[in-house]
């Protein structure tokens, strides 16, 4: 035995770290498709919440954040993306995961009509629990740059609001990793489960 062992233990070697190599490769690629990507750094920003008070964005960092605008007023995408969300937070908290490791951040660019009370019924009727989702406004030149910063366009004025139905999720470090296209078409029925998936997944790699 020890002299055939002597005699292929080279083959021994080579398979060994064939095999390991191949472990390696495929650990390497499955790590990079379950990795969320890096897609540009959140900015930093400061609005008031719908009590008056300053809230800085980088307030948040050490916590996942799902970001997106919205005008309370709007007929079709914004309910709708607000319900979406609203279904995400009830999936997180039987995760454990919303307030804790995860919060949400709506920001209103409609600053004429969405006042404080107009915002505080819009979030309640959409069943937002406040304890981890906070709604945000400030005038409409403040929060139409912090919507061009995150690669959103919005437009406000006298008569209505227009605006690119975009969520975008941040990571614990302020960096943005997904940005989700929600429209009223069928398949954006699936952006719950993914973005709720998408999440789970950075509050337990990191």
């Amino acid at each position: 035995m020890n002299q055939y062992l002597r005699k292929h233990w080279f083959n021994f070697v080579a398979a060994a770290l064939i095999i390991t190599v191949i472990a390696g490769i495929g650990y390497w690629l499955w790590w990079g498709a379950t990795r969320l990507p890096f897609v540009s750094r959140a900015p930093e920003f400061t609005l008031t919440n719908v009590e008056g008070k300053p809230v800085h964005f980088s307030e948040l960092n050490g916590k996942i954040r799902l970001v997106n605008f919205f005008y309370a007023n709007c007929p079709d995408v914004c309910p709708l993306t607000t319900s979406y969300m609203a279904n995400v937070q009830e999936n997180l908290k039987r995760k454990g995961i919303f307030g804790k490791d995860a919060v949400f951040v709506s920001i209103s660019f409609d600053e004429k009509r969405d006042t404080p009370l107009v915002i505080e019924a819009y979030a309640n009727a959409h069943g937002a629990d406040r304890s981890g989702w906070m709604f945000l406004r400030g005038n409409n030149e403040a929060t139409k740059e912090i919507a061009d910063k995150f690669g959103v366009t919005v437009e406000a004025n006298e008569e209505s609001a227009l605006h690119k139905n975009k969520v975008l999720l941040v990571d614990r470090d302020n960096n943005i990793r997904r940005v989700y296209n929600v429209g009223l078409n069928n398949e954006s029925k699936h952006i719950v489960a993914e973005i709720t998936k998408d999440i789970a997944r950075l509050s337990s790699d990191e």
